[in-house]
């Protein structure tokens, strides 16, 4: 996390996350970065993949989709 506050949905998981944080994961599971509080959040995102997948559906992480 670059800047302010957000929520990353991980499958089943749910993590805040703030200012120096960082996560490393498998893209393969379903996965959503949301700003907390719809303030603004700067994330910097690293894909190392040979064959990175789209995201598929997220609407199923978010309660309020």
């Amino acid at each position: 996390m670059l800047e302010g506050r957000c929520a990353f949905h991980f499958g089943r998981q749910k993590l805040e996350l703030t200012v120096g944080d960082a996560v490393y994961f498998d893209a393969t599971v379903p996965h959503v970065y949301r700003p907390i509080d719809h303030g603004p959040a700067r994330i910097l995102a690293v894909v190392a993949s040979a064959n990175y997948p789209p995201h598929g559906d997220i609407s199923v992480l978010l309660d309020d989709a």
